[in-house]
């Protein structure tokens, strides 16, 4: 059973879609048109077809069938251009966002695509194309463009989800610093680390596709340069996203730091209370038999009188102090950045003043009663 989909599409713009493996290869060694050829879930069995029937260089398969990180690239073959971008991986069941890669081999007259899961981006033009709700672009340059402006596109929502996590997580560590919430910051951090090792080599590969520096993907180099924008853009926001991520880890430890050193302060405060009455109790649990005051009719209300007036001196030495939290000063509110509009419009009058002397002839500043250069009055 065939595990690939083949559309073609000729001269005159007829498409349709190619069942016989016969079909597939005629298709492709006719040099007409454009052919695109789809392997999804790629296996040994597969890569030998590609390099047996389809004749593409073993190496790029090898690229096709490596399950671990590689980095973006494009590769020049004396056949083909073989480019490997990424995408998100959806199929992933982690906690992390996690990238995927699309394998194109590029031809004169064809495109073949290969994954080793699921991408969505692709899967849908693929079944639009098959449906024959989308046309098959016209070369395979914009056939590429389309593909990767796809998964570039699909990148967008994930990033907007993780900025939005970050804020959640921003406001919980402020509010509720506990050791729950370190998995999710160090979570948030491997997705971001994760998608920065891929959006610089991705970006770099996009701007040398607009700079038409491949012969077969030139037509489309105006396209790629869209595609350069919003990977750039990407970028940015991951990078926004990384500089959040570590600010948070040590807001996290910060919070954390507080949390305990306000728990220190209080315990400190009760062993401050408490220590001068442990020490009255302890000198009266002696066993010594000559202790005058405890055969004081009324010594018992004295020490415990005493012990109170202990708790009382030392409750408002430590009020005093502001050590007690209902002592403490509070913040009062603090002054907004924004300018108040007299300030702005004072500001905007002083700067068109100043420009408008600066621009002024010297012969109208010394008509004024100012000399030039040295700046006093005639």
């Amino acid at each position: 059973m065939q595990s690939y989909v083949a559309i073609h599409r000729d001269a005159v713009g007829q498409q349709r879609e190619l069942k016989a493996h016969g079909d597939v290869l005629r298709a492709l060694q006719s040099r007409s048109g454009v052919t695109w050829v789809h392997l999804d879930r790629i296996t040994p069995e597969d890569a030998r077809v590609m390099e047996e029937d389809f004749g593409l260089h073993p190496l790029a398969i090898e690229d096709c069938l490596n399950e671990g990180y590689q980095r973006p690239k494009i590769d020049e073959y004396d056949d083909f251009t073989f480019v490997l971008v990424h995408g998100i991986d959806y199929q992933a069941t982690r906690n992390t966002v996690t990238t995927t890669e699309l394998n194109i081999f590029v031809g004169d007259h064809y495109v073949i695509t290969s994954t080793l899961v699921d991408m969505p981006a692709v899967v849908h033009l693929l079944e639009e194309t098959r449906n024959g709700q989308l046309p098959l672009p016209e070369t395979p340059a914009l056939l590429v463009y389309t593909l990767i402006d796809a998964i570039v596109d699909n990148i967008l929502p994930v990033v907007d989800r993780m900025d939005d996590v970050t804020d959640l997580i921003e406001e919980e560590v402020l509010s509720n610093a506990n050791p729950a919430l370190l998995e999710h910051l160090v979570n948030l951090k491997r997705s971001v680390m994760r998608l920065n090792r891929m959006t610089g080599p991705q970006a770099h590969l996009m701007g040398q596709l607009a700079a038409g520096s491949y012969r077969r993907l030139e037509d489309a180099a105006m396209l790629f340069r869209d595609i350069h924008d919003h990977q750039l853009w990407v970028g940015e926001q991951i990078f926004d996203l990384r500089e959040r991520a570590d600010h948070a880890v040590d807001m996290y430890h910060s919070a954390l730091s507080i949390k305990q050193n306000e728990t220190m302060r209080v315990l400190s405060i009760v062993a401050s209370i408490f220590l001068p009455l442990t020490l009255i109790a302890g000198v009266y649990g002696m066993n010594f038999q000559h202790m005058p005051e405890l055969g004081w009719h009324y010594g018992y209300f004295a020490v415990v009188g005493f012990m109170g007036l202990v708790v009382a001196g030392g409750t408002y030495v430590l009020f005093g102090r502001e050590l007690l939290g209902w002592g403490r000063d509070r913040v009062g509110d603090l002054a907004s950045f924004a300018l108040e509009p007299p300030v702005i419009g004072e500001a905007v009058r002083e700067a068109a003043r100043l420009r408008s002397y600066v621009a002024r002839p010297a012969r109208l500043r010394r008509r004024n009663g100012t000399t030039e250069g040295d700046g006093h009055s005639q």
